[in-house]
């Protein structure tokens, strides 16, 4: 049998620390895992977060002690609104990390930057009877003509 690499994870403990009251934003949660073999594993925790801990579009970061490691954040449901807006109830995270040995180790998972904003489609595609142009921000500019053959039927609804 070859070698791969191992990425079943015990959760040994969770449990929330550190927090300044029940809403405190920017506290962390602290979570100790056990894993299967030492070497590289990819560690998956489903968390529970404190009301105004992690707010939409912001990161997270696991560190164990001597290093930080950006974990990947799935948003699986949501406080109710707040007077901060909503934030997280309960997520994914999910962060690859080298194990020394199968002893446990303990993260302490802390909310990062907010997620820089997606800008506009770089691209813009207008369609004029039976030609396409496919106009990009800071390049070419592509003209097609369609070879289909011209649909004669009117959907009601449609565009012309």
């Amino acid at each position: 049998m070859g070698s791969r690499p191992v990425i079943v994870l015990l959760l040994q403990a969770l449990m929330v620390a550190n927090l300044a009251g029940a809403g405190a934003a920017g506290g962390e949660l602290v979570a100790t895992v056990t894993p299967a073999a030492a070497g590289q594993q990819l560690v998956r925790l489903s968390i529970p977060f404190p009301p105004g801990m992690v707010a939409p579009g912001q990161s997270l970061a696991a560190w164990d002690g001597c290093r930080q490691v950006a974990a990947a954040l799935r948003p699986l449901s949501w406080h109710p609104a707040g007077r901060d807006g909503r934030s997280l109830r309960r997520g994914l995270v999910t962060f690859p990390y080298q194990f020394a040995d199968c002893s446990p180790v303990r993260f302490q998972l802390r909310p990062g930057a907010a997620a820089p904003a997606a800008g506009a489609f770089p691209v813009e595609v207008r369609v004029t009877g039976d030609q396409v142009t496919i106009a990009y921000r800071q390049g070419p500019l592509l003209r097609a003509r369609l070879l289909a053959p011209q649909v004669l039927a009117r959907v009601p609804g449609a565009r012309p």
